[in-house]
């Protein structure tokens, strides 16, 4: 409708727990009145002195609002048009999981693409390009990957493994995923590269983009 929804955290202090906040605006950027009190709504969230944090949303196509973030461990959560927690999700709202620190793309059947990374031990150690698949209902996506997950290490062209690090993930009309971020020590620790791996839609490595190396 031409409405603007942000969200991000408090802090708590010595007195007050820590929130999740949003924040929407008119499409001429004044708040919307019509959304919580004055077109901000908080949600307070753990214990005195907590520090939540949003990593990143999406709005679904029925309205509500899906969210990613951490508050003493990673969680998805989903919420109302209006704002308010949807109960039917996880536990009043909130459903914690790993895998969720990224960027997040929501496919056209409704599923959520979150790029994020982490180490591989067949990789040496070196971290490598992440993504995992969830369902609408926050439960990862069996069908994708290694159990809703994927990992792609990217090989130096000296020796041993680049250290990756992605950043978001594109859904191609086919269905098609493509992933973009970056490899450093490609060609030995001063070089890196963006990097840019293509997958099914099952997640399954497909054809892999070439472009000139950057030095660092």
């Amino acid at each position: 409708d031409g409405k603007l929804l942000v969200a991000g955290f408090t802090k708590g202090t010595v007195t007050s727990p820590g929130a999740i906040d949003f924040v929407r605006y008119n499409s001429n950027g004044t708040p919307d009145q019509t959304f919580g009190e004055g077109g901000v709504i908080y949600h307070l969230l753990g214990s005195i002195g907590s520090s939540p944090d949003v990593f990143d949303m999406v709005l679904l196509p029925d309205g509500k609002i899906f969210l990613s973030g951490s508050n003493g461990g990673d969680f998805l959560a989903r919420f109302n048009p209006d704002g308010s927690p949807d109960t039917s999700f996880g536990t009043d709202g909130y459903l914690y999981t790993p895998n969720v620190r990224g960027k997040m793309t929501m496919q056209p059947d409704g599923k959520i693409l979150i790029v994020f990374n982490s180490t591989l031990q067949s990789a040496n150690g070196a971290q490598v390009f992440s993504l995992a698949r969830f369902k609408p209902d926050g439960t990862p996506d069996a069908n994708f990957g290694n159990g809703g997950i994927v990992q792609t290490p990217f090989r130096s062209n000296v020796t041993g493994y680049a250290d990756a690090n992605s950043r978001e993930a594109v859904v191609k009309s086919n269905g098609d995923i493509i992933v973009v971020g970056s490899a450093g020590g490609i060609n030995g620790s001063d070089t890196s590269a963006v990097a840019a791996p293509q997958y099914t839609s099952h997640g399954m490595p497909g054809a892999r983009s070439g472009g000139r190396r950057v030095g660092k």
